[in-house]
């Protein structure tokens, strides 16, 4: 899960600084699993990235795909807590 470790509760939601630290956790270590893309920066210049988990991460396959998004109201952060713990 990710933010296993972060001494999150359920309910709190990372920093920025987290989410970047946790993703970039992911894809280290589960290479053969987890790719982060750049998505570009928000107007306020901070880095967006999306996280694929792929058992073929480098390899684009003609697979049904699905996209998870768990923020798009910001202000509505349980939908952060489901993303995770679909996650495990």
């Amino acid at each position: 899960m990710l933010f296993a470790g972060a001494g999150l509760a359920r309910g709190d939601y990372p920093t920025y600084s987290q989410i970047e630290a946790e993703l970039l956790n992911a894809e280290s270590n589960y290479p053969q699993l987890c790719r982060r893309h750049y998505l570009g920066n928000t107007e306020l210049g901070k880095q967006m990235w999306a996280l694929c988990i792929s058992d073929n991460v480098g390899v684009e396959e003609d697979e049904p795909e699905v996209k998870y998004i768990s923020t798009m109201h910001g202000h509505i952060t349980y939908f952060y807590d489901i993303l995770n713990i679909m996650g495990t």
